[in-house]
């Protein structure tokens, strides 16, 4: 058989969007098309079924310099011609551990050092801290995490933030020491007092004096290390705190073009500003979202910086993957939700990337838990191909309508911060806060309603799983008073947050209440009538109370109210109680029901499954205490369950 070379797709008609419709409508069979097929995101963009080039087309950037989205300020080559860099984060405290640990994750497969400074070597605002970050406050540190590490061989990046001059100093002196062609070292120092003003509440610095003392090491570095970076936004801090995409663009984007226009009055030209600032984003795991968010942030980038008469406009681009969406039940899962954003950020174009470890939660990471966060960057690189395929994002009409869709949301957001007064006033005034506030609090209402779900957290979750055991165990310090640095100003805080830790309060008090009682909080599903009478209720109720830490025990399916009387199990003593049946069966059988189980067990506590809202008060009446359906606030539901049966409260 010979193969036809000139293969025409001319008899193939072009669909339209109508003829698409009119067959998705079929498929529904009835059901609301605008509803099935249409989501809003928390961003407060559209996302429709289908995408082709004329929702491209549509949008206009007039607003911006019009120049070519995919053409300007992106990689068109993707990682094909320069490689991310592996830029794992070892967050040991000691020097020694640290060094012993980078010295193994160098060996197989990292090729970037990435180190968050211990702040508390040089600055505490409370008298109990958690000790989180390297050590590094004299050159004698210096030697021993650095031992056997050339740092002319792989680029460094600190997370200073507000730190700046003490810790600069002594990274120079270190530098001299081992006599290091300066030319050879690079990275960022990572100055970000913004972000530290922000995650305190304050700073024991004055910002005018931030600025002057960021002038002053950005001046020393350009002339002693000329290609080693100064400045970095860490936009991540944004997105842990509950920000959506657009508004982690936007704060971070005006907080640049403040630091870009201030530090230019001390006579820093704006275009070695730009050289040697780097952004540090997250990436959660809204896939597409979150490629499209860098995208949109690179074009974007080059916009503001043309503005500043800056040629090159390359954006240096870090990505680490989230924290606010981490668990700490089910952690395994969390392995899961790092491979699907570390995609997002490779797809997007990361120059360099740090896989959070999916144990965190349990402490400093153990050798297992760093080897699976930096493999699974290998595995995608070297067995997915993807170090050798050149911008697979590009040519997708849902992610490119989508990138302008954030390109324009983000302009708009960006342009109402600078007509406040910019950054700074926007900080000072809570208008960065609240709106932060605001999303955080819109994306927990969902979670706690499961609107969105939290896998292994607020929708299947393992009460027998396996917790991991070889972590290393956090430790406190406590600061004397003549420590604690006082603020010589305040602004409101943001505040980091994880959208699983109030599910966690609730498996914890479960865990506490099964301490107490050598078993943990029963309750026997009451399973009535014929299977589809009770088997929908049952598999929903028994998903539902297990998400609060609840044992759940099944009853045998029974046909009438002495049956259930009758049921003994003498290996549980149960005082909760699910009923499970139809809305039908309810009204037959609930009051005799209730009041022959009562009349057994005086303390019995009843919840029902379903929400048959003309009866709600009449069940009440019968000794209800609770309805269990799907619009009920999952959270608040099981909190009050918890509370109303004495089960041990985990503090707020």
């Amino acid at each position: 058989m010979e193969l036809n070379k000139n293969i025409s797709f001319d008899e193939f008609s072009f669909p339209t969007y109508e003829e698409w419709k009119e067959e998705a409508q079929k498929s529904l069979k009835g059901a609301d098309f605008d509803k099935k097929m249409f989501t809003n995101t928390l961003e407060g963009i559209l996302l429709k079924p289908i995408y082709n080039e004329f929702d491209v087309n549509s949008h206009n950037f007039d607003l911006l310099s019009g120049s070519s989205l995919f053409n300007d300020g992106f990689k068109l080559s993707g990682h094909f011609s320069q490689k991310w860099e592996i830029a794992q984060s070892i967050p040991y405290n000691s020097p020694q551990d640290f060094n012993y640990a980078l010295k193994n994750d160098l060996k197989f497969g990292q090729d970037a050092i990435n180190i968050y400074l211990n702040r508390l070597d040089f600055a505490a605002y409370s008298k109990n801290n958690a000790e989180c970050g390297l050590h590094l406050s004299s050159i004698e540190d210096f030697v021993v995490a650095f031992d056997g590490i050339d740092l002319t061989k792989h680029p460094v990046y600190f997370n200073i933030g507000e730190i700046s001059l003490d810790f600069a100093d002594i990274f120079l002196e270190y530098i001299h020491k081992m006599n290091y062609d300066k030319s050879l070292i690079k990275g960022n120092l990572g100055i970000d007092f913004f972000s530290d003003i922000l995650l305190n509440g304050g700073s024991y610095h004055s910002i005018e004096s931030q600025f002057e003392t960021t002038a002053s090491v950005f001046k020393k570095f350009s002339k002693e290390l000329p290609n080693f970076g100064i400045l970095t936004i860490h936009t991540h801090i944004y997105h842990n705190s509950g920000a959506s995409a657009i508004q982690e663009l936007a704060f971070g984007l005006t907080q640049s073009i403040e630091l870009i226009a201030q530090l230019s009055e001390f006579g820093i030209d704006p275009s070695e500003i730009v050289r040697k600032m780097r952004f540090s984003t997250a990436v959660g795991s809204h896939f597409f979202m979150e490629i499209a968010k860098l995208k949109a942030i690179r074009y974007l980038w080059k916009e503001i910086t043309k503005e500043f008469g800056v040629k090159d406009t390359k954006l240096q681009l870090h990505c680490q993957t989230a924290l606010a969406n981490k668990t700490k039940y089910d952690p395994w899962v969390n392995i899961l939700r790092n491979s699907i954003e570390t995609l997002s950020a490779i797809i997007g174009n990361a120059d360099s990337i740090d896989v959070c470890n999916f144990d965190f939660m349990y402490g400093l990471p153990s050798e297992f838990s760093r080897r699976i966060a930096r493999n699974t960057q290998l595995v995608l690189a070297n067995e997915a191909h993807l170090y050798d395929t050149a911008d697979p994002g590009s040519g997708s009409y849902f992610i490119e309508n989508l990138t302008m869709e954030i390109i324009s949301k983000t302009w708009e957001l960006l342009q109402e911060i600078e007509n406040q007064g910019g950054y700074e006033e926007c900080i000072q005034n809570s208008f960065i806060q609240s709106e932060i506030s605001k999303s955080a609090q819109i994306q927990i209402d969902n979670f706690q309603s499961r609107n969105n779900t939290i896998l292994g957290t607020n929708k299947y979750p393992n009460l027998n799983e396996r917790k991991p055991h070889d972590c290393k165990p956090i430790t406190f310090i406590t600061k004397s008073d003549s420590e604690i640095k006082q603020k010589v100003f305040e602004v409101t805080p943001i505040n980091l947050i994880r959208f699983s830790a109030n599910f966690e309060k609730l498996r914890n008090n479960a865990e506490i209440y099964e301490s107490a009682n050598g078993h943990p909080p029963q309750i026997v599903l009451i399973n009535f009538g014929d299977l589809n009478d009770w088997k929908p209720r049952n598999d929903f109720a028994s998903d539902f109370l297990q998400v609060g830490g609840f044992k759940i025990y099944n009853s045998p399916v029974f046909q009438n109210i002495q049956e259930v009387l009758d049921y003994k199990d003498d290996k549980i003593q149960p005082t909760i109680f699910t009923i499970c049946s139809s809305d039908a069966k309810y009204e037959e059988m609930l009051k005799p029901l209730l009041a022959g189980i009562k009349s057994q067990i005086p303390k019995a506590y009843f919840i029902l499954a379903g929400y048959p809202k003309e009866k709600v008060d009449v069940y009440k009446s019968y000794g209800i205490n609770e309805f269990i359906h799907l619009k009920a606030n999952i959270y608040s539901t099981l909190k009050r369950i918890q509370e109303e049966n004495n089960i041990s409260l985990t503090e707020e």
